[in-house]
């Protein structure tokens, strides 16, 4: 048996490497293939210690990777925002850009708007409001959020200086 030093996954950072590290593994000391089973024990213990590192660092790798995906258009899309009138409120959740308030005047103008990753404004039935989903999510759960839930996970900043739009396009 190994020592209590010794780790099969130490350079394994995916699922994908962790599983396929302990498929060879098994291949290799599973005690119906001519290994123990104090050696396969050690294994599945550092198994599951490792699928713990790698998942997390496997969704954080996606999110960040989203996140730099995001960052462009909703840059654009918030330089348009600025741009409509004050009765026009522009708040940021998340990544998810909203237009709130008097929206119906100009709502040819801000269904014309698209980012150069060709992302566009929709309008929310439920909500009653413009939003522009700069990195997309899935709900699979089908559960309609109310602003105050979206709030209270991703946080809220509205726009209220627009004059000195120069400063966002930096």
């Amino acid at each position: 048996m190994p020592t209590t030093t010794t780790n099969f996954f130490t350079d394994c950072r995916t699922i994908e490497e962790v599983k396929n590290r302990y498929r060879d593994l098994a291949k290799k000391y599973h005690s119906d293939l001519g290994g123990d089973t104090a050696t396969m024990q050690f294994i599945n213990a550092e198994y599951t210690e490792a699928m713990r590192r790698a998942i997390p660092a496997e969704e954080n790798e996606y999110r960040r990777e989203q996140a730099n995906a995001g960052f462009e258009p909703l840059r654009e899309a918030i330089e348009f925002a600025v741009t409509l009138p004050e009765n026009v409120s522009v708040i940021i959740r998340g990544f998810w850009l909203w237009l709130e308030g008097e929206t119906y005047l100009y709502k040819d103008r801000i269904k014309s708007f698209e980012s150069a990753d060709k992302i566009r404004f929709r309008w929310s039935k439920n909500k009653q409001s413009w939003y522009f989903a700069a990195v997309p999510s899935s709900n699979k759960s089908g559960k309609v959020y109310s602003f105050e839930e979206i709030e209270l996970i991703y946080g809220r900043e509205e726009i209220t200086n627009r004059t000195r739009r120069d400063k966002l396009a930096a």
